[in-house]
């Protein structure tokens, strides 16, 4: 008879003690919060449409570049000279690959630009911690086909420069 006593006492003592103990969901979210303020973890950086969206409009670059002052090739009518045609020929030359190549780098950082947005949009997706079916999902979704769909834009314009360039023979 004693033993089961003290075996309803301890029982007891294991249900009283596993009820005293138990937490809620919502307690330990709590604390999990209080947790990262403290340890001051920086809050990643979100980026919305309002960011993005002026930054990725595509920069017209003009098909020729106008020349600076004082540098307008100019022949002389006095000078008349074969070796002045070939020196303006070769500096047409140079100003032509010039401004081939500022082109030419200047779409290959909005296909970096591109790249980056899209990547960057891809973590975001991935990022399943606020559910499939949030609400800013599809939008993400749509913004990043557009992005793709402008990357390959650019894609093709760089594949265009430097064909241009292997014309050209330009090094």
């Amino acid at each position: 008879m004693r033993g089961v006593h003290v075996a309803t006492l301890v029982a007891v003592g294991l249900l009283l003690g596993s009820f005293a103990s138990a937490q809620g969901l919502g307690d330990v979210a709590a604390q999990e919060k209080q947790k990262r303020q403290a340890s001051g973890a920086a809050e990643a950086k979100v980026y919305t449409e309002g960011d993005l969206g002026p930054s990725m409009a595509p920069v017209a670059v003009p098909e020729t570049l106008p020349a600076a002052e004082g540098e307008t090739p100019t022949a002389d009518p006095e000078a008349g000279g074969e070796g002045e045609e070939a020196s303006s020929a070769d500096e047409e030359r140079a100003q032509a690959e010039a401004a081939w190549r500022k082109r030419l780098e200047q779409a290959r950082q909005e296909e970096q630009v591109y790249q980056d947005v899209i990547d960057q949009l891809q973590l975001e997706l991935n990022d399943t911690s606020g559910g499939v079916y949030n609400p800013g999902r599809a939008s993400k979704i749509a913004f990043q086909e557009e992005n793709q769909q402008l990357l390959a834009d650019v894609r093709q314009r760089i594949a265009d420069l430097e064909e241009e360039g292997r014309v050209n023979r330009y090094r």
